[in-house]
């Protein structure tokens, strides 16, 4: 493979092949202090913390780990990020959720269009609302708002820009 040092794993992740090393800069990856840090789970507050539930278990491949009454859900996928369903008061042991929590997303990175599409029509064949799948970002992608009122993007990778694309200074 053009590029492979010989000794460093690679993986294919949203930028492209990379070395796995704390010495090779990748925006997925932060390094402080020697140490790689991984996103390891994410709490969303959520209307409808079952119906989400159930979203999640059937179009994305998670499965429950925990189920707290109506309160909450902790999922897992299979590269073991942890998602956390709640639906806490808005102030809970003095940490204050946000008012206007219909602004938080996560994705669903697909391989290809095609399995973008396939989970668009699952979803409209079992009767959510849901945009059609487009060119957004420089990915085939479409948004979803669960029953829990926050959104889901299922979309294809999107191209990475270097920091200069973004300044306007690359040609």
């Amino acid at each position: 493979m053009a590029g492979h040092r010989k000794g460093f794993p690679l993986r294919m992740i949203g930028c492209g092949w990379l070395h796995l090393s704390a010495a090779d800069p990748c925006p997925f990856y932060v390094q402080r202090k020697g140490m790689i840090m991984k996103l390891n789970h994410v709490n969303l507050y959520s209307h409808d913390i079952l119906a989400d539930r159930a979203m999640f278990e059937s179009y994305f491949g998670l499965r429950t780990l925990v189920v707290r009454a109506e309160k909450m859900v902790i999922m897992q996928d299979d590269d073991g990020l942890i998602l956390i369903v709640n639906h806490f008061d808005h102030k809970l042991d003095g940490f204050e959720y946000p008012h206007e929590l219909d602004i938080l997303h996560i994705g669903f990175i697909q391989k290809s269009r095609e399995a973008v599409d396939d989970i668009y029509v699952r979803l409209i064949a079992d009767g959510w609302q849901v945009q059609a799948p487009r060119n957004f970002h420089g990915a085939w992608a479409f948004y979803l708002k669960t029953k829990g009122g926050y959104f889901i993007e299922v979309a294809t990778l999107t191209p990475i820009k270097s920091e200069e694309d973004y300044q306007g200074k690359a040609s």
